[in-house]
């Protein structure tokens, strides 16, 4: 690696996916990958200031001032506010989380999790959800992160990338060499549900699909969710189906990807998983002196 790579998500908006693609990437190129959520100020600075590169991943995307002033190249991943309100309500009520369980004077006592089981109708756990809890949540993901070194891009548009459009780019802006690509190539796959992960084989996913906003809100959600966060959706793009606000990412779709890249992409976009091994010898043999390739294939066949 040439530089630190930073991931930043935010609750519901992929930050499991993310977190396992990015740690399996870490291992498979022998460098490091840390958690910072809950490092200082200081702490998350003195990491990538070091050149140790490695990868480093903020699931509230707080990245201090001067961060970004560093040798590092991040992803931010936003997500469609109203589906991050159903995802959450789905995951406040059924969770072990301390936060979800712990009571709490403002709800008389209860905890969010009893607050919101008592609730009849799933309307009135969301309308509960808008009045008490997800506020927070959605201003942190409507902050933007203007920098020229941070590519902000839409969970919608990942979470459906099956002919892999997005993810070589991502990776080229991210800074890792093609042979690093490649092996990228390979874990966004076997980590994703466009790829060969089963959505029905891991907790932390119980609906992929995207608007699902449309089928579930009420007539009543919709006004209450419009009044409070419009201002928000107007910020990440998300009113009248347009564009998020990229900043820096005005090129991203006409980035010339390294023809290598391009092709192992759409080989592995069109035969799936077992491309991966095909991939992998192939890289090896393009890249004879990469110790990342070497790792991946040697990976595959074990």
């Amino acid at each position: 690696m040439k530089n630190h790579v930073a991931i930043g998500t935010h609750q519901k908006t992929g930050t499991v996916w993310m977190s396992n693609i990015f740690q399996d990437l870490a291992k498979r190129l022998s460098c490091n990958y840390k958690n910072i959520r809950k490092y200082s100020d200081a702490a998350k600075l003195a990491r990538v200031k070091s050149k140790n590169f490695g990868i480093v991943f903020d699931s509230h995307s707080r990245f201090p001032d001067g961060f970004f002033e560093f040798n590092v190249m991040a992803l931010h991943l936003v997500r469609d506010p109203r589906d991050v309100l159903i995802s959450a309500t789905k995951y406040h009520e059924a969770t072990l989380d301390s936060f979800a369980v712990r009571s709490r004077e403002k709800f008389g006592g209860k905890s969010l999790q009893k607050s919101l089981k008592e609730l009849s109708s799933f309307e009135d756990k969301l309308l509960f959800e808008i009045d008490y809890w997800i506020e927070s949540t959605i201003k942190d993901i409507a902050s933007p992160i203007k920098k020229s070194n941070c590519l902000t891009l839409k969970y919608e548009d990942l979470i459906r990338d099956s002919e892999m459009f997005y993810v070589p780019r991502i990776l080229t802006c991210l800074g890792f060499s093609v042979p690093e690509i490649l092996v990228g190539l390979n874990s966004f796959w076997r980590n994703s549900i466009f790829g060969s992960l089963d959505s029905s084989e891991v907790s932390h996913i119980k609906d992929g699909s995207v608007s699902q906003y449309k089928k579930v809100f009420s007539p009543t959600v919709f006004k209450k969710f419009e009044d409070k966060f419009s201002e928000e959706l107007e910020m990440l793009g998300y009113n009248e189906g347009r564009e998020v606000k990229r900043y820096n990412c005005e090129a991203f779709f006409d980035i010339s990807l390294n023809p290598v890249v391009e092709d192992f992409a759409s080989y592995l976009a069109h035969q799936g998983s077992e491309a991966m091994l095909d991939l992998a010898q192939e890289a090896v043999r393009m890249f004879p002196d990469s110790t990342a390739a070497e790792n991946e294939l040697r990976s595959l066949e074990g």
